[in-house]
Order: structure tokens, then sequence, then C-alpha cells
């Protein structure tokens, strides 16, 4: 019995320290801000260069010297990682799968485009307007 808890406990430290392997890395949410975090203790949050801890094993803190920018809980899954604003309750979902990255910039790119072609018609409407 002591030895089927031993191996349970050893198999969910496994786990933990996976996923903080698994933070690192370069993420991307559905809007195609991205998250890197190195293996350094430096994370380029949303375009800003800070440093992050990992605590609790399923915590971040992102500071950027001594003012929190961000206090975390996370979970990586199949390439999906979760984070939850320990302040907000806020879940954000980013992908490290580069498949995924590239589908999320194809759908903002055609959405760009169809921003761009309705504004076109519009200002050739009005164009035409102007000219009857």
């Amino acid at each position: 019995m002591l030895l089927s808890v031993l191996l349970l406990l050893s198999a969910c430290g496994a786990s933990s320290s996976k996923d903080i392997d698994a933070l690192e890395g370069y993420w991307m949410d559905d809007r195609g801000n991205t998250v890197t975090f190195t293996g350094d203790g430096a994370v380029m949050w949303y375009g800003n260069s800070f440093s992050y801890t990992i605590y609790d094993e399923d915590k971040v803190l992102i500071k950027n010297g001594d003012v929190e920018i961000g206090n975390y809980k996370f979970e990586v899954k199949s390439e999906k990682l979760q984070m939850t604003d320990l302040a907000l309750n806020v879940v954000t979902t980013l992908y490290g799968k580069e498949s995924k990255q590239q589908e999320i910039l194809e759908e903002i790119r055609k959405e760009e485009e169809a921003v761009l072609e309705a504004i076109a018609k519009e200002e050739k409407e009005l164009k035409a307007q102007q000219e009857a």
C-alpha cells in the first residue's frame, strides 16, 4: 500500500514538472497576440519584456521589476495553454501548435481583407452617388 501511495505521489510530481517545462515556448491567442516564456525567467508578454516566476507548480507571476503585471494559474494540455487571471478570474487560451497559429493568422488576414473590401465598396458607392 505504501508503494502505491509513493507511485501516485511521484506521478503527480512528474506531471507538474512537465507542465512547468511545457509553459516555455511561443504561444498565440485567438487574436494573434503572442507570449513567449523562456527558460531563463524572461517572458515577452504581448510585446513587452518582463520576468516571470513559477510557484505552487501551476501558478506564474509576471513582473516588471518589482511591479506585478499579472498573476495566473496555468494549465498546459495538447499544446494549449490556459491561463486564469487570479485577480479577475478571466481565462485566456493560447496555442503552441504552429498549424493552429497559422490558422489564426489566416483567419485574421481574411477578416482584415473583408473589412478593406467593405470600405472600398462603401467609398465606390459614395463616389457614384456624388457623381450622380
